[in-house]
């Protein structure tokens, strides 16, 4: 099986016309489709949430005992 990136542009009526090279025989084919979700954003304001989570310990000394944890484990 060979792979060839191609692009191309979706119409409006949510179809794509592609023009593969003369090299490639006809046959079947698998298409997968990749695209960008304009609709997903990204700008999540994640400093929000800073300050929320009650936590007993120092997260430095918490990370420090955990990664010890898996010292000790080899």
């Amino acid at each position: 099986m060979h792979a060839i990136e191609l692009e191309a542009t979706l119409t409006e009526s949510h179809e794509i016309h592609l023009q593969l090279p003369d090299t490639i025989h006809a046959s079947r084919v698998k298409v997968i489709v990749m695209y960008d979700n304009d609709a997903q954003t990204n700008d999540i304001d994640v400093m929000k949430y800073s300050g929320t989570l009650a936590w007993q310990e120092d997260g430095l000394d918490y990370q420090q005992a955990i990664r010890s944890e898996w010292n000790d484990a080899q």
